[in-house]
C-alpha cells in the first residue's frame, strides 16, 4: 500500500509537464458557478454583505439576510441546479483527463468535453450517491417537518439539529464508500450506475481512511489558500470572495484529482487481479 506522499509524488510527476492544460481543464469545472455567480449579481440575487453592519448589529444584520435569502430561494435555487447540473460532466473530464496523463497519454484542453454526452448519467450518479448517502437525513427532515406542523414545539427543532449532526458525520462516512465511483465512470462510462457504487464500495471498504489521509496530507495547500479568501472577504468583500473561492484553488484541484486517480487505480489493479470471472461486477471491464 503506498502512503499519501507517494500518491502526491506520482499525481505531481504526471500533471508538473502538463500543469496548464490541466489548469485549463480545472477552469472548465469551475466555470458553470462563475457564470451562475456573474448571474445572481446581475439580477441582484446576491446577498447585500455590509460588514460595519454585520459587526455593529448582528442580530439585525443575520433578520435582514434571512429575509433576503427567503425572497430569493426560487430563481436561486433554480441556477444553483441548473449550474451544478453543467457543472458534473466537466468535473467528470477532470478526472478524466488525470486518468489520461496517470497512463501516460496525451492530454488536450478539449478532454474537459469527452463526458458531455454522457450527462444524464453523470447526473444520476451524483443524484444517487447524495440519496445513499444522506437518506437518513433527508428522511430526519420530513420526520421533524411534520411533527412541528402538528406539535409546533422549539423543543423538536432542538433535537432535530442535535440529530442532524449525527446524520451528516454518517453521510460523509458513506459517501467516502463513494469516492471511487466518478473515477471508475471517467473510465468506462456506459457501466451501469449500480454497478458503479457497488464496485465503488468494494474498493474503498476498508480504505476510507487512507483517502481521508491523502486527502488531509494536502493541507498545506489548502490553509494558505483559506486565509487569502478570509482576507479578502474581511478587506474587499463578499462579492471578491466568491470569486476568490472558485478560482484560487483551480489548480490544487487539478493535483488533488490527480492524486485521487492514482489512489483508485491502485485498488481498482488490485480488484482486477483478485476478481472471480463469476463476479456480478467484473473490474476488468472497468
Amino acid at each position: 500500500m503506498r502512503t499519501a506522499k507517494e500518491y502526491r509524488r506520482i499525481a505531481w510527476n504526471a500533471i508538473r509537464p502538463h500543469w496548464r492544460v490541466m489548469l485549463l481543464i480545472s477552469l472548465a469545472a469551475v466555470l458553470p458557478q462563475l457564470i451562475e455567480f456573474f448571474l445572481q449579481l446581475l439580477f441582484g440575487l446576491i446577498p447585500p454583505i455590509d460588514m460595519q453592519f454585520w459587526f455593529s448589529d448582528p442580530s439585525r444584520f443575520l433578520a435582514a439576510y434571512d429575509a433576503f435569502i427567503v425572497q430569493t430561494l426560487a430563481p436561486n435555487l433554480l441556477l444553483n441546479v441548473l449550474f451544478n447540473c453543467l457543472s458534473v460532466p466537466l468535473t467528470l473530464g477532470l478526472i478524466g483527463a488525470a486518468q489520461r496523463l496517470l497512463r501516460g497519454e496525451d492530454v488536450q484542453a478539449r478532454h474537459s468535453l469527452t463526458y458531455v454526452p454522457y450527462s444524464l448519467r453523470a447526473i444520476g450518479l451524483e443524484i444517487r450517491i447524495v440519496l445513499y448517502a444522506f437518506w437518513p437525513l433527508l428522511a430526519l427532515a420530513a420526520v421533524t417537518l411534520v411533527l412541528l406542523l402538528i406539535f409546533h414545539s422549539h423543543g423538536i427543532y432542538q433535537l432535530f439539529r442535535l440529530a442532524s449532526l449525527a446524520a451528516i458525520a454518517f453521510g460523509v462516512t458513506r459517501l467516502y464508500s463513494m469516492a471511487a465511483a466518478k473515477y471508475l465512470m471517467a473510465k468506462k462510462p456506459t457501466l451501469r450506475v449500480s454497478d458503479l457504487m457497488e464496485t465503488s464500495r468494494t474498493i474503498m471498504e476498508d480504505r476510507r481512511l487512507n483517502l481521508f489521509l491523502l486527502e488531509l496530507s494536502f493541507a498545506g495547500w489548502w490553509l494558505p489558500m483559506i486565509l487569502v479568501c478570509a482576507a479578502v472577504f474581511l478587506l474587499v468583500g463578499y462579492n471578491a470572495y466568491v470569486v476568490c473561492v472558485l478560482l484560487l484553488p483551480v489548480f490544487v484541484r487539478a493535483y488533488m484529482v490527480t492524486a485521487r486517480a492514482a489512489f483508485v487505480d491502485d485498488w481498482v489493479g488490485n480488484l482486477v487481479s483478485s476478481a472471480d470471472d463469476t463476479a456480478s461486477i467484473t473490474p476488468k471491464s472497468i
